[in-house]
């Protein structure tokens, strides 16, 4: 009982976190996290199906089948509305987003009526165990293959948009890397320039001061004395 109410409250909130991420533009991480939130909500709903199969082909009664059904296709809906409002933020996270909008929209077309197929293949009189077994099988398995196909290029998407998000945050480190190492040596060579400047500044006033043009006067030297001028 425990365990069913954290399940439960953790669907909640995965939930709310999909939902709240549309409209909103995410980076290539945060776009991987919720997929794989969505994923998670998705396989745990499609286990209350899986069991209400179970049960609907040992009873024969399909009530608890088709509100389980039409719970997971209410929220892949809800999922799919979410991730169309998204913004992109670079080529490989919009690749990524509609490669996953794609596969639930595949999951919607197909899995209903998969589940209803073998609904009707499970409630034949005539089949035994076995090979109504073998039938289940025959239905479900293209549909898991298929599946599988899917989750492996989704996956093989997420980690290209993941590395090229590494790859930008990466130039960006470097640039502004480059950026202060040239404003520190503007800096430098600015200091430098003002120093030799002041330098060769002071020196030829000192060397105006000391110029061998300019003779000192001394006390007396043009003015006439008595006796010069007679």
């Amino acid at each position: 009982m425990i365990f069913s109410v954290r399940l439960g409250l953790t669907m909640v909130f995965c939930a709310l976190s999909v939902v709240s991420a549309a409209g909103r533009t995410l980076s290539a991480q945060e776009l991987v996290d919720e997929i794989g939130d969505s994923r998670m909500i998705l396989r745990e709903l499609f286990g209350e199906v899986s069991k209400s199969l179970k049960g609907t082909i040992e009873s024969g009664n399909p009530g608890q089948l088709e509100q389980s059904l039409a719970r997971y296709v209410r929220t892949l809906d809800e999922h799919l509305a979410a991730f169309e409002t998204l913004s992109d933020a670079s080529p490989a996270e919009r690749a990524l987003r509609l490669y996953f909008i794609a596969f639930l929209q595949w999951k919607r077309a197909e899995l209903p009526g998969r589940i209803k197929a073998v609904v009707a293949v499970g409630r034949k009189p005539s089949l035994d165990p076995v090979r109504r077994r073998a039938a289940i099988q025959d239905l479900m398995e293209p549909f898991a293959k298929e599946e599988r196909q899917w989750l492996k290029q989704l996956d093989e998407v997420g980690k290209n948009a993941l590395l090229q998000q590494s790859a930008i945050a990466g130039g960006e480190v470097e640039r502004r890397s480059r950026l202060r190492t040239l404003g520190g040596l503007l800096v430098v060579f600015f200091l430098s320039v003002v120093g030799v400047a002041g330098g060769i500044w002071i020196f030829l006033k000192g060397a105006g001061r000391n110029s061998p043009g300019k003779v000192p006067r001394e006390p007396g030297m043009g003015k006439g004395t008595p006796g010069d001028f007679g």
